[in-house]
C-alpha cells in the first residue's frame, strides 16, 4: 500500500504541477480583477512585488511575474486560495487535477 502524501510532498507536487503548466497559467490567469489584492491580503506578495507586477505591459508578463514571485516565496497555497477567491476556480481545479492527469485535494 502507498504511504499517504506528506505536506512537503504535496507542496513539491503543487510546485511541479505549476511549473509543468506554466504556459497554461500565463495565458489564462486574470491578474487585474482582484487577484493581486488577494495575494497582498494573504501576504503572498509584498507591496513592492505587486507594484512590479502592475508595471508589466501585458497580462502575460504580469502573470509570468506573479508565478515567479509565488515560486520564489513558496506561496502556492495562498495562490490557489486567491484563484478561488477571485472566481478563477477553473484554474485551481485544473491544477488540482494536474491538467486532468491526477487529483490533489487543496482543501
Amino acid at each position: 500500500m502507498d504511504e499517504p502524501q506528506t505536506v512537503t510532498d504535496l507542496v513539491l507536487s503543487v510546485r511541479d504541477i505549476m511549473e509543468e503548466h506554466r504556459d497554461f497559467l500565463i495565458e489564462r490567469i486574470e491578474p487585474d480583477f482582484g487577484l493581486l489584492d488577494k495575494l497582498r491580503e494573504s501576504k503572498a506578495l509584498s507591496r513592492i512585488e505587486i507594484a512590479e507586477v502592475r508595471a508589466q505591459q501585458t497580462s502575460y508578463k504580469r502573470n509570468s511575474t506573479i508565478l515567479d514571485y509565488i515560486s520564489a516565496r513558496d506561496q502556492y497555497d495562498n495562490f490557489i486560495l486567491a484563484l478561488k477567491d477571485t472566481h478563477q476556480i477553473h484554474i485551481a481545479n485544473f491544477l488540482a487535477a494536474n491538467g486532468s492527469k491526477s487529483l490533489i485535494n487543496f482543501g
